[in-house]
């Protein structure tokens, strides 16, 4: 798979994994997706085919903030995939990063993973403001995951869904630092942040201000201003 190709995949699937929840957490499994992933439509198997994609997901946010090639992020997200995730996975990478990413990310699944690059230290366009938005993503597909599993919340409360729904539509709107040229990405996340922040429901930016302060995560001074309460208006 060419570089580019897998650098568009990476932040991508990020991006549309969270839109791809947000819609199982609102209208459940659609009829289209039950005879490829062989479930049922509607709710009763909604959660785990979010846990399968955020966990998915995951894999590949987990390996990009580690530093890893692209490629290699996308094949340990195949690797941590189920039979729904890695359907998930092969979908969207066609439909969104073109024919040429899933004919590489399929020809790669059946190669010798020695084969790919090693995994480097990755650090072109770090910054606080890069950290703190892999670890929000990371934070979300995780908290995802976690209320959706099996004897999770999900499984005894539909209030789980709208949870759900809330971390799934914040994070979407999130900047991906994946997907922004390396010398911009400081300034490009702060105005994208700045952009989508007043679009998100109240208790979805109450998970992030939430989740910045939890574990280490505390934003750097211009994000947090822009995240502040009194920003809720916009």
């Amino acid at each position: 798979m060419k570089r580019a190709d897998a650098v568009r995949a990476t932040w991508l699937c990020t991006r549309q994994g969270f839109v791809a929840i947000r819609a199982l957490a609102r209208n459940g499994v659609l009829a289209a997706e039950t005879v490829a992933v062989d479930v049922v439509p509607g709710f009763s198997a909604v959660a785990p085919y979010i846990a399968d994609v955020a966990e998915t997901c995951l894999a590949i946010r987990i390996a990009r903030s580690d530093g890893a090639d692209p490629l290699t992020a996308l094949l340990d997200g195949w690797a941590a995939a189920g039979p729904v995730g890695r359907y998930w996975l092969a979908e969207t990478v066609r439909d969104y990063a073109g024919r040429s990413a899933y004919q590489g990310l399929m020809t790669a699944v059946g190669k010798d993973p020695s084969s790919f690059p090693d995994r480097g230290a990755d650090t072109s366009g770090r910054s606080r403001r890069v950290a703190w938005c892999n670890n929000i993503l990371l934070a979300g597909f995780l908290d995802i995951r976690e209320l959706a599993a099996p004897g999770g919340p999900l499984g005894e409360d539909d209030a789980a869904l709208r949870r759900i729904e809330d971390i799934a539509d914040t994070c979407h709107r999130l900047p991906c630092p994946d997907g922004l040229p390396a010398v911009l990405r400081p300034w490009l996340i702060r105005q994208e942040l700045r952009g989508g922040w007043s679009s998100n429901s109240e208790s979805g930016r109450r998970w992030c201000r939430e989740r910045s302060e939890a574990g280490g995560l505390r934003p750097p001074a211009a994000i947090r201003r822009l995240i502040a309460p009194d920003r809720a208006s916009g």
